[in-house]
């Protein structure tokens, strides 16, 4: 799957930086984003996308930086009886299963009780359970670091 951007990159981003610097266009932008949390760090998401490849078990992604930016995600290909080749499905695990029994065994925990279990980073966990609490999964109860997650009464 290719997925094209024709605004290309940054001024000042290289082959040489790229993946390790953060250049904003519209500060303005990304600061109303960092304050309403759709934003948690920046300049993180090319390792980000890595991560999640790795995880995955998929080939990491291509970039192509010049004029366009272009980034190419592949599955692995398996050999079949048959001597031909197929596309393997990459099919996660159920985290959110691993959570909700969590829950169920445990009561209440905090968003570092996931990272273990689920295997993910600090930031794919928020992810997770925010994206739980949309769905009316779990609750979250509190604020900041006093905060931990229930799973929400039916």
């Amino acid at each position: 799957m290719d997925i094209v951007s024709p605004g290309g990159v940054c001024k000042g981003i290289t082959p040489e930086n790229f993946g390790t610097v953060s250049i904003t266009r519209n500060s303005l932008v990304v600061n109303m984003f960092y304050r309403i949390g759709y934003i948690e760090q920046m300049g993180t998401g090319i390792m980000r996308i890595k991560e999640a490849a790795k995880e995955a078990n998929v080939a990491e992604p291509t970039f192509e930086l010049s004029g366009f930016f272009k980034v190419t995600f592949k599955r692995n290909e398996i050999d079949t009886s048959s001597g031909r080749k197929r596309l393997q499905a990459v099919v996660p695990p159920d985290r959110k299963r691993v959570v909700i029994e969590f829950l169920e065994e445990r009561g209440q925990a905090k968003t570092p009780d996931f990272n273990d279990i689920t295997g993910l980073s600090d930031s794919r966990v928020r992810a997770l359970l925010r994206d739980m609490v949309r769905d009316g999964t779990i609750e979250k109860v509190g604020d900041n670091r006093y905060a931990y997650y229930v799973l929400k009464q039916q």
